[in-house]
């Protein structure tokens, strides 16, 4: 699942074929867009079909879910797997939910942080990945029989309440206006996040991995980077690495306390 907006290309679709948007549109927070595969280009926009999933004849899932479910989920997210076949099961699982319990129930964290996981470890081209079995930190990646490990977050808007947000399996309409608020936002949703993180005492080796779920079609890129950086200065003493997933590419900010930009995409052909 992916917040399409990331991903660089506008799109709409009627009838189940892609179309060039009269306005930008963009896709909820977490959306499946393993169904969309590429058509061509119209100008400057992204065309794609609407491959239909049987899951789309399905009601989505509503109602709470079981904790005997939650701790065989749990558990699997918690082996390691090849980084494709864990990303994959993630979105299998989370393809049904419906915002109201993806965001509501509690207990669903771990969730997210798989979410984020495996992105992570598809930008760091990892061998494997999975959940920390422990309660922190968060996940684990694997390249070359080396392990990192990592604490996940998200950054987003300030009292955004995204369970009571309508589900919306599709696009909806998101003038200019609404990227540059995001992108204002960034730095405000990075305190909120970071000065959490560093409250908790970590051991050394443990890097920070922050998803920042504020993205602008790339328009702000450049000039985002700086505040990137600024915003998780605080935390470069507390963890060994800083990593941010923003605009589809995972950046490296600070290693061992010191500033460092390295990028990698962190999409995969699973998400067209």
């Amino acid at each position: 699942m992916t917040d399409w907006r990331e991903g660089g290309c506008v799109v709409s679709w009627t009838n189940g074929v892609g179309r060039k948007a009269s306005i930008p549109y963009r896709w909820k927070d977490y959306f499946d867009t393993s169904q969309l595969r590429w058509s061509g280009m119209v100008g400057k926009t992204c065309q794609f079909e609407y491959q239909r999933h049987p899951i789309d004849d399905l009601v989505s899932l509503k109602s709470r879910i079981p904790k005997a479910t939650l701790d065989s989920w749990r558990a699997e997210l918690s082996n390691w797997n090849g980084v494709d076949a864990f990303r994959g099961r993630v979105d299998e699982i989370l393809r049904p939910l419906s915002r109201s319990v993806f965001f509501g129930q509690a207990g669903l964290a771990f969730l997210r942080d798989a979410w984020i996981a495996g992105r992570f470890a598809t930008a760091l081209s990892s061998d494997l990945v999975r959940l920390a079995p422990t309660e922190r930190p968060d996940f684990e990646i694997q390249t070359d029989e080396v392990i990192q490990q990592f604490e996940a977050t998200e950054a987003d808007r300030d009292g955004r309440r995204r369970g009571d947000e309508q589900d919306s399996f599709g696009l909806e309409p998101d003038p200019v206006e609404q990227w540059r608020a995001r992108f204002e936002a960034i730095p405000a949703a990075l305190d909120r996040v970071v000065t959490k993180k560093i409250a908790k005492n970590y051991p050394p080796e443990v890097g920070l991995a922050i998803y920042v779920n504020l993205g602008c079609y790339g328009a702000y890129v450049d000039e985002g980077l700086p505040v990137l950086q600024n915003g998780t200065a605080p935390a470069k003493d507390k963890f060994r690495v800083v990593l941010v997933m923003w605009e589809g590419t995972v950046y490296k900010l600070w290693e061992d306390g010191r500033p460092i930009l390295v990028k990698w995409p962190y999409t995969s052909e699973e998400d067209f």
